[in-house]
């Protein structure tokens, strides 16, 4: 957590990773670019490291006001909101690989058939 003042920046570094080459890297952005459209923690990804490797990490700032009752509950919940934007990322992948692969398996085959009785 970084602090100034009365906002916060809470940060959830490294919860996962992918290889830059990896094919799967445009269905990846994609999907944490549709789970950075909801309110809550913004998901980042990192520059490839020495071995190739992105970083997911997610990030969310909040302000905590001392008079405030509500503080801890609030804090609780913008923790706990940490996993949702993780299982958004996830869910929002196979919605996507899914709508591929059937976008795929519905193509009709390019070319022509020959008669071979003639």
């Amino acid at each position: 957590m970084e602090f100034g003042g009365m906002y916060a920046r809470v940060w959830d570094p490294m919860w996962a990773g992918v290889k830059a080459d990896d094919p799967d890297m445009p269905k990846i952005r994609e999907a944490v670019n549709a789970a950075n459209f909801n309110f809550g923690p913004t998901v980042v990804l990192t520059a490839p490291n020495e071995e190739g490797v992105i970083g997911f990490h997610s990030r969310r700032d909040i302000m905590l006001h001392p008079v405030c009752p509500d503080n801890v509950p609030f804090v609780k919940a913008v923790l706990d909101s940490f996993f949702d934007a993780k299982e958004l990322v996830r869910s929002n992948y196979q919605q996507i690989n899914a709508k591929q692969m059937e976008a795929q398996k519905n193509r009709r085959p390019v070319g022509f058939t020959t008669n071979t009785q003639e």
